[in-house]
């Protein structure tokens, strides 16, 4: 069945959540290099990249303009179309696509074999989205412009509700880190289990620690309780396709070059978080 699909995917290739598909995409060789991804070249016939970047007067702008991002949709996003049948089907969330891009093109596997191991990175890749929503709401009162995209003016912004959603992400990410050990961290030295490299769960999180440390500044792991994970993530950044693609020119957009210089007044009266 998978042959009579064609898949096409909506990357803006600055993105937090985009950055899950596009490691997901290097790491299975969906993608050659950093210079295909980002011209859109894919290994697979029926897989399809549209690069995406934003505008703040037009919003989202493909390097295809003649098939645009789905009107109302966030990226990343996915269409599958059924040459047999017709049918069009459309995936917006960034660990289903991870997960069904396993499942179409499960060369090079970045899962586990056994379903008992699937359902333990599934409650890894759970726990991390559950620390994603902790760490909006910490950015959300410690940066202004974030604050106003999510709906919080500048004087609204609390100090008690930044830290309170910090110190949640920290509890978060202990227990990432508790079950990372427990499935085989240190021995293998991944934080998805039954696989030998960097898995779909280990994509997740790195993606976020690198999209608010190079936007914003901040750290995850700055905490001393967290040295393994840091650990772990200095060992992703290491996989072959790194540097090409996070140290390239022009990887903090326009629109987001405010990140690591705004931060709200309770951050200066403190000293804290680069104030």
């Amino acid at each position: 069945m998978t042959s009579n699909l064609q898949n096409t995917l909506w990357l803006w290739t600055e993105g937090a959540f985009s950055r899950r598909v596009m490691y997901t995409l290097l790491i299975k060789g969906l993608v050659l290099s950093t210079s295909d991804l980002l011209q859109g070249k894919t290994t697979e016939s029926n897989l399809h990249i549209n690069t995406v970047k934003v505008d703040p007067a037009k919003g989202w702008v493909c390097a295809d303009p003649d098939d645009p991002q789905p009107d109302g949709a966030t990226n990343p996003c996915m269409r599958t179309t059924d040459d047999a049948t017709g049918e069009v089907f459309f995936i917006y969330e960034s660990t289903s696509i991870i997960l069904y891009l396993e499942e179409l093109y499960p060369e090079n596997p970045m899962r586990p074999c056994s379903t008992v191991e699937q359902a333990m990175m599934m409650d890894i890749i759970g726990r991390i989205n559950l620390v994603a929503i902790d760490s909006n709401y910490f950015l959300r009162n410690t940066v202004p412009e974030h604050g106003a995209v999510m709906g919080v003016a500048a004087e609204d912004q609390q100090q008690s509700t930044a830290l309170n959603a910090k110190d949640q992400e920290i509890k978060g990410l202990l227990k990432i880190q508790a079950w990372a050990e427990l499935n085989g961290l240190g021995k293998r030295g991944w934080i998805t289990p039954g696989i030998d490299g960097p898995g779909l769960a280990d994509v997740t999180l790195a993606s976020n620690v690198r999209f608010i440390d190079l936007i914003y500044g901040i750290y995850m792991f700055d905490d001393a309780r967290l040295k393994p994970l840091s650990e772990w993530y200095e060992r992703f950044k290491k996989l072959p396709w790194w540097n090409d693609f996070e140290e390239r020119d022009g990887i903090v957009p326009a629109i987001l070059e405010f990140g690591k210089s705004s931060r709200a007044a309770w951050t200066k009266e403190k000293g804290l978080y680069g104030s």
